[in-house]
């Protein structure tokens, strides 16, 4: 995905021609495998903010060959659900916000998980959200909902990557491995000057002083 941003140039170009050209990059990729087409089902989902019209709007898209319409959908429920067969191309669906203070969307999307497995976790998920309780208080219960997702579906790893991205353009990640522990990371940037990836703080205490090392390959245009 990252090798894709970097190769079509998404730095420079619109929401809306990302996601095409990542749906055809997605279609000749997938045509191109040897692999029996009932095992190619696969979606992408991407999520953050983006410019229109010189305002911050928040989006979430997906990139499938694998979903149909939930045609039954209640509250909560995605708007699409698992087809039984697998499309020879791939589709991506646009979703944006209500201009609401405090827009969220929350969701577990797991094959072979059954929505109520984590439900009581997603109500308090949801709650938290709703009373604006800050990032902190927003992660912990994301954790806990990924990692009891984890126990039912192999797909899910107790192992997480946890991103925030907010408007003015800052962001934070961690890795949080199954132990609970805590490590710096820096996600994957694609900017007109060049490119960064597989980037990690490592940190050194020593008394009351913290020193870091950042490692990271670099692309320069």
């Amino acid at each position: 995905m990252f090798r894709t941003l970097n190769h079509i140039k998404a730095y420079e170009k619109p929401l809306v021609d990302i996601l095409g050209d990542l749906t055809g990059q997605a279609d000749y990729a997938f045509n191109h495998l040897p692999d029996p087409e009932a095992i190619k089902g696969s979606r992408f989902v991407l999520g953050g903010w983006h410019r229109k019209n010189g305002n911050a709007e928040l989006f979430i898209a997906v990139i499938f060959n694998n979903l149909i319409v939930n045609e039954q959908r209640k509250a909560h429920e995605p708007p699409f659900i698992e087809s039984p067969t697998v499309d020879t191309k791939f589709l991506y669906s646009l979703g944006t916000f209500r201009p609401v203070e405090f827009p969220h969307l929350v969701h577990v999307d797991s094959p072979g998980m059954k929505q109520d497995w984590v439900e009581e976790l997603m109500r308090v998920l949801r709650i938290v959200m709703s009373n604006r309780g800050g990032e902190r208080a927003i992660i912990r219960p994301w954790v806990d909902v990924a990692r009891q997702a984890a126990g039912w579906t192999n797909p899910i790893s107790k192992d997480l990557n946890v991103a925030t991205l907010k408007k003015t353009g800052e962001f934070t990640t961690a890795y949080l491995p199954g132990n609970d522990t805590e490590e710096g990371l820096v996600p994957d940037l694609i900017t007109p000057r060049g490119a960064t990836t597989q980037g990690r703080i490592e940190t050194i205490l020593s008394g009351d002083e913290v020193s870091g090392t950042f490692r990271a390959k670099g692309l320069k245009r």
